[in-house]
């Protein structure tokens, strides 16, 4: 945390900075009940102090911020995972399994779970593909200036493709790139 501190007040910047109540901080970090509200009354007025819990806030930020990236990088794997290459067709016309080695990191990610049944059929169950553009969609707010319209009449592989296109406008206008998307 800081050499400067002694290791009580390391710990009461730890716990004070999860709720910010500098009473119950003094009294995880190690303060008698009885002293806690002047422990904690006295070390936040300590510039060593306040440095240090604007440190560690700006890391928590960022952790969070860092958390936050990898769930939606996560989400686009799924979302976007193309079962081609997890399921290709050979040169016959028939349906293989790639092999692990073949797969990327990427396409990994897309996979739930593999089992063989009893016959040795091998099934491939993939992590929905609508929860994670609905998941997405909503991060991103695609839906709050014209909500997406969702017919019955829709297959889901055109409900997906649909919302790839809201996605892909949505990701444009953010990154201010107007062209439209190609067909």
């Amino acid at each position: 945390m800081d050499d400067s501190l002694t290791a009580q007040q390391s710990r009461f910047v730890t716990e004070f900075i999860r709720d910010l109540d500098g009473s119950e901080a003094a009294i995880r970090a190690g303060c008698s009940v009885a002293a806690a509200r002047q422990f904690a009354s006295e070390n936040l007025a300590k510039p060593e102090i306040q440095d240090a819990v604007a440190r560690a806030h700006r890391n928590r930020v960022q952790n969070a911020v860092t958390d936050r990236d990898l769930v939606i990088a996560e989400l686009k794997k799924i979302a976007f995972a193309d079962v081609s290459k997890i399921a290709p067709w050979n040169s016959s016309g028939e349906l293989i399994l790639a092999s692990l080695e073949q797969l990327g990191p990427d396409e990994r990610a897309a996979i739930a779970d593999i089992t063989r049944s009893p016959g040795g059929a091998i099934r491939v169950r993939m992590y929905s593909k609508l929860d994670a553009l609905e998941k997405l969609a909503r991060y991103y707010k695609i839906y709050r200036d014209a909500p997406a319209e969702v017919t019955d009449d829709l297959s889901s592989e055109e409900r997906i493709g649909q919302m790839r296109r809201q996605f892909a406008a949505l990701v444009r206008k953010a990154t201010g790139n107007v062209e439209p998307e190609p067909e």
